[in-house]
């Protein structure tokens, strides 16, 4: 997990097994994030606080892993294409929403609900790229 600003990057690594686990357990953490931000809130209305929201993306995709840096500062991290298209899809979700790419659809698209289909123009993707805002619970795998 790594934090940039105002952002949380959050890695899901299949270790060269299977892709699948790997997606359910990021649109897992995204739906208990969504939906956790319900009890945060009203926690914070106590106190007095502003509410906050936030808006979930997931992508899929081949990176690099691993130790970067150098002897004396180092740190385990993520580096490639796909991390860049995740917060590009990540911006495109609004408040309380869950965004998905066309990779990851393809994926589970069966096995999840959509509320509804998008296209956007992103940065560095040359046309529109489809997007699919999730609306419910994932179905285990057949």
């Amino acid at each position: 997990m790594d934090f940039f600003g105002d952002a949380i990057l959050a890695f899901f690594d299949p270790f060269e097994g299977p892709l699948q686990p790997a997606l359910d357990q990021a649109l897992q953490c995204g739906l208990e994030m969504r939906e956790g931000m319900g009890s945060f809130n009203q926690a914070a209305r106590e106190e007095g606080f502003p509410e906050l929201d936030i808006g979930i993306g997931i992508h899929a995709g081949e990176v690099v892993v691993g130790n970067i840096g150098s002897e004396t500062r180092a740190k385990y991290g993520i580096v490639g294409s796909p991390v860049n298209l995740t917060q590009r899809i990540q911006s495109e979700a609004g408040p309380g929403e869950l965004v998905v790419s066309e990779a990851v659809y393809r994926h589970v698209g069966q096995r999840i609900r959509i509320e509804r289909r998008f296209s956007a123009r992103l940065k560095g993707v040359s046309g529109e790229m489809p997007l699919y805002v999730v609306a419910g619970e994932v179905q285990p795998p057949l």
